[in-house]
């Protein structure tokens, strides 16, 4: 189960881990639809709760971001990258 890390606190669920977990990432970015872009929305922006690809980042970097990698048919994040806003003690 991922919970978030609030020490002291009653675990609640992040404002943004649903729409986070019902993103489709590697779609076209409707900002950069240009065809010879790489314009694939592989990352998710926390402040803005949506994703964004590589040439929508600096208009997020005072923004918490999350890189999302495709492994196999899967879309993953790096375990040191989620657990700093979800406990992840749990995760293997």
């Amino acid at each position: 189960e991922l919970t978030p890390e609030t020490p002291g606190r009653p675990e609640q669920k992040p404002n943004w881990l649903d729409e986070f977990l019902d993103a489709q990432f590697f779609r076209t970015c409707v900002a950069h639809q240009h065809p010879r872009d790489q314009n694939e929305t592989n990352i998710f922006c926390i402040e803005c709760v949506k994703r964004i690809c590589h040439h929508c980042l600096p208009h997020h970097t005072l923004h918490d971001t999350l890189p999302v990698w495709k492994y196999e048919s899967h879309n993953v994040v790096h375990l040191r990258d989620i657990q700093r806003h979800l406990d992840c003690c749990r995760v293997q």
